[in-house]
């Protein structure tokens, strides 16, 4: 399903890193040339510096960063999300409230 999807993505957690699948988990992004998020714990599970690394994805993340995960409205959200070793929940998926002030 990844393979075929239009626009897919990874959503890393922190089960990458305590399980030591981090080199596993680099050679399969790499391979299948798919953008990775990571949630807050998830954070260095995938090298900081490669371009496919699109940093933490959570309701405390900077705003318009959760795009990719919403319902596909348009050409930016991802068509197939694959979760690895991170509980995908609302918190992950939402926006946080615009601050008023």
């Amino acid at each position: 399903m990844l393979n075929t999807a239009k626009r897919p993505i990874i959503l890393a957690g922190h089960g990458i890193m305590v399980s030591g699948a981090m080199r596993a988990f680099e050679q399969f992004v790499r391979t299948g040339n798919y953008p990775v998020a990571m949630t807050l714990l998830g954070i260095g599970c995938f090298p900081a510096d490669n371009p496919l690394n699109l940093g933490m994805m959570a309701c405390t993340a900077k705003p318009g960063s959760t795009t990719p995960f919403r319902k596909p409205t348009s050409s930016l959200p991802s068509a197939c999300v694959l979760t690895i070793a991170s509980p995908a929940t609302c918190a992950l998926t939402q926006e946080r409230p615009q601050d008023p002030h």
